[in-house]
């Protein structure tokens, strides 16, 4: 860029590149500040001079805001600036007014996209008009490198692992809360933008299927454009809106949904190596990323280098909040109904169930429309029920029907173009099916295209094609089971599309029997043992694989319960049996935790054998606890018992208290009743014992606060142990906590950094005794000296009358090293005390010392320096 400024009156010229709307903002702002430095002036100058508020000017220098047109007048007549350059500045402005016009219309059509509810809704009203109506928030847990003692895991809200400024993926089951959770965070920014508050970041939604193929903006752009046509977007917005930062200093936070619904391991790694090339390369200050997802095998997610966090159902006492919520948007007295829900759900299987977003949000609507009849007792039957209740709501959205308002619209062409509109919507579900099937087998060719080919929604003679494909997509669109996102039909929820895809594998007895056959016939070879697999059998090499997707697996399940029973007690045994190992018993235990009607005796053998081989001390840790993780999903009697035992267990390390987590994140109240029993145990090492504790507060159980006062009175534990009891115990607000603090910082047998941060933690605690503390510590010969000082200066910062005479005796103490005398002969002069210059001559030995005293002394204009100087020299 070559470059020549012409002051005074002469305009400034200057030779730029076509940087566009996004570069013009960011180069308005860059003008003015060299304007200002040539002219010498500040900040304060030019808003005094411009008759501006300071932050207004700041605000428009550093681009954060965009001045009106008589407030850049303003800035010009101060800064001197007419004829050309006063041009270029306005014409910088417009160009910058057309990136933040379309900027806004982009904020408020995401605003009113992300606040629909993403889940289906069959009442009138269809869903609660606004998604944080119903929302509640969930918890994360970071999957590693927390830095947490072993056996615990750092939790935190989902909300909060989206806003801590670095790239994440999001990993929770099928319905689990991910995209209501990007839905929730994008609208927080957006509103807080919209009101004037914004942050470092502005959110972007887009599918995970609608990257990997071009250059990220232009992905973006075109996503974003489709999706946001139906939301009052009325330009479509170019590529290079997202090639540059929205506003200086603010960077797009890309949200990535539904990574697993992309079809293809291959696929998937194309879409993760364009956001890892992304985020490490050149543009990595332009965009973070946050990547949903259901859990997929570890070998895909390697190449995506993140933090990692498991989404987290609801607690089981969040039940009721959840469903007082969808309630008061559904009948007039959502406490009672509320209650009567919960007690309902108790009594049957369905309440771990209900924990998931997904489930609950269906199981309120089901509960709402018949509130007299029992619940589902499966997944499936939820399903069935709902698509059930999804068809009544389509039959009664006007006095006459769909039937009847789609007659009236081809009647004009023929009787023939009439039944073929009532064979359309008579086997309306079938279609739908079919398309489920084709797209979870990897079609993507336009939903209507798909339709089409299907002999019962063939376009009938005499009828327009564009009108017969508009009637179809009526028809698609009337049934509840899609929306139209960017244009093109989809399923309003992936397990929709699964439960649809399982309808047809499942259409009669004969293909699904043939279905289950090709989905569990899966036998693998092996090189050697795989965890559970029988050494007697080892001869054989071979083991039965389980399937891959447990979700629509578990749809065919249901689907056979129900209607070909003996097709599950052929194929499902085998998953229950030594043959498959570890492998099949996990299969069963993820059908259990996802509401799968599963016959008891598959159960029972999956929970012996996993019982056994979590006991088994001949396989390594992992697989043992992985074992007894998978017998807590059977919500098996012997879970707590075995968590206990592997609690104990030294061999197992970091993994002792996997067992109680999973204990604990199931609801199980035994989870934590294991865990106050280990960290009471004082034959275990301290670091279990407190793993144990943090668990408890963790969960928030009312007996933590004994526990972590005990742990931190217990003398067998190090100091670095009872120190972090004893803050944990103060963090929870304990009286006893203030006590126990300043007992442990008077305990020599601790060491001296552990009791200084127990004194600096009776400070923030507002203990009055804080100051007597450290005047003690401050004394304390078994302190090195510079532990002394310390000790000291939080005597400094507190006021303490008496830090003038303790400076002094530190300074002449001979037990304590020169620097760390001079040192407190320093703060002395700081204090302006008449005894540092005498301090300076007795404790500084050589000329080194006393010139550095010296200096100290100049540094405040006294007038001993030159004296004490002249001493030195």
């Amino acid at each position: 860029m070559n470059e020549v400024e012409l002051r005074g009156q002469e305009p400034l010229v200057r030779k730029t590149g076509n940087k566009g709307a996004a570069g013009a903002q960011t180069e308005l702002a860059g003008r003015l500040r060299e304007a200002m430095v040539s002219q010498g002036m500040t900040q304060s100058g030019l808003a005094a001079s411009a008759k501006l508020s300071r932050a207004a000017v700041s605000h428009i220098l550093t681009g954060k805001n965009l001045p009106h047109p008589d407030t850049l007048a303003q800035l010009a007549r101060a800064l001197d600036i007419t004829g050309h350059a006063l041009t270029d500045l306005h014409r910088l402005r417009e160009r910058a007014v057309r990136r933040s016009r379309r900027l806004d219309a982009y904020l408020h059509a995401a605003l009113s996209a992300a606040r629909n509810h993403p889940y289906p809704g069959v009442l009138p009203g269809t869903t609660p008009p606004l998604l944080k109506n119903v929302y509640l928030r969930q918890q994360a847990v970071l999957r590693s490198g927390s830095g947490s003692p072993s056996g615990t895991r750092a939790s935190l809200s989902a909300e909060q692992a989206l806003s801590d400024g670095q790239m994440c993926l999001i990993l929770g089951g099928p319905g689990g809360g991910k995209s209501t959770l990007l839905r929730i965070h994008l609208t927080h920014l957006i509103e807080q933008w919209v009101a004037g508050r914004g942050g470092a970041a502005i959110p972007v939604l887009v599918p995970a299927a609608a990257l990997g193929e071009r250059p990220l903006n232009q992905a973006l752009a075109s996503a974003v454009s489709a999706e946001l046509a139906s939301h009052g977007l009325v330009d479509e917005i170019p590529a290079e809106f997202f090639a540059a930062p929205p506003l200086s200093g603010v960077h797009w936070l890309v949200l990535v949904d539904g990574l697993d619904e992309i079809v293809g391991a291959a696929a998937r790694q194309r879409v993760l190596r364009t956001v890892m090339r992304v985020a490490c390369g050149d543009a990595s200050g332009l965009y973070r990323f946050v990547v949903a997802s259901r859990p997929l095998p570890e070998a895909e997610l390697e190449e995506l280098d993140c933090l990692r966090y498991d989404l987290l159902p609801f607690a089981p006492e969040d039940l009721a909040t959840v469903a007082s919520s969808w309630f008061r948007q559904l009948l007039p007295d959502q406490d009672a109904a509320a209650e009567q829900f919960v007690q309902m759900l108790a009594r049957t299987r369905l309440l771990q169930l209900a924990r998931i977003p997904l489930m609950v949000s269906m199981l309120c609507q089901l509960h709402a429309a018949f509130p007299d009849r029992p619940l589902p007792s499966s997944r499936g039957q939820i399903y069935r029920c709902f698509v059930a209740l999804l068809q009544k709501r389509q039959h009664a959205l006007s006095p006459v029907g769909i039937q009847s308002q789609s007659h009236d619209e081809v009647a004009r062409y023929g009787r023939n173009a009439q039944e073929a509109t009532e064979r359309v919507l008579e086997g309306l579900h079938g279609i739908v099916a079919r398309l489920a099937a084709e797209r979870r087998n990897g079609n993507t060719s336009p939903a209507l295209d798909i339709v089409e080919q299907q002999p019962e929604a063939r376009c009938p003679i005499r009828v327009p094609p564009d009108e017969w494909r508009a009637f179809l997509s009526s028809c698609l669109l009337g049934s509840g089971l899609l929306t139209v996102r960017a244009g093109e039909p989809v399923f309003l929820h992936q397990t929709l599309l699964e439960y649809f895809a399982a309808l047809h594998a499942g259409r009669d007895h004969h293909v699904l029997a043939q279905t289950l056959h090709q989905v569990f016939d899966r036998r693998a070879a092996y090189r050697r043992l795989p965890p559970g697999v029988k050494r007697r059998l080892w001869h054989r090499r071979w083991c039965w694989e389980a399937p891959g997707d447990s979700s629509y697996v578990g749809f065919l399940l249901d689907l056979a319960q129900s209607s070909n029973r003996e097709s599950v007690t052929a194929v499902l045994p085998r998953l229950a049996s030594s043959r498959a190992g570890l492998q099949g018993w996990r299969f069963i235990s993820a059908q259990v935790r996802l509401g799968t009607q599963i016959p008891r005796d598959a159960v029972d053998a999956a929970a012996d054998l996993s019982h056994g081989l979590a006991r088994d001390t001949t396989y390594d840790g992992e697989n043992r606890v992985v074992a007894a993780c998978t017998l807590v999903e059977l919500y098996d009697q012997r879970a707590a018992n075995l968590s206990r035992e592997l609690a104990r267990d030294a061999s197992l390390g970091d993994l002792r208290l996997t067992t109680v987590w999973k204990l604990a994140d199931l609801g199980d109240p035994r989870g934590l009743d294991v865990c106050h029993e280990v960290a009471r145990d004082g034959a275990l090492d301290g670091d279990v014992r407190l793993a144990a504790a943090w668990n408890l507060l963790q969960f928030g159980d009312p007996r933590a606060a004994d526990v972590c006062h005990d742990l931190a009175r217990d003398a067998v534990l190090d100091g670095l142990r009872r120190l972090a009891a004893a803050w944990s115990l103060a963090d929870l607000g304990d009286p006893r906590a203030g006590d126990l603090c300043h007992c442990l910082a008077r305990d020599v047998t601790l060491d001296s950094q552990f009791r200084l941060a127990t004194a600096w933690k009776l400070a923030t605690l507002g203990d009055a005794r804080t100051a007597d503390l450290c005047h003690s510590l401050a004394q304390d010969a078994t302190l090195d000296s510079f532990r002394r000082l310390a000790a000291a200066w939080k005597l400094v910062k507190v006021g303490d009358a008496r830090t003038a005479d303790l400076c002094h005796d530190l300074a002449r103490d001979p037990t304590l090293e020169d620097q760390a005398r001079l040192t407190a002969a320093w703060k002395l002069v700081e204090l302006g005390d008449a005894r540092a210059r005498g301090l300076a001559l007795d404790i500084a030995p050589d000329g080194d010392l006393w010139l550095a005293m010296s200096w100290k002394l100049t540094e405040l204009s006294d007038t001993r320096a030159d004296h004490l100087s002249r001493s030195a020299t």
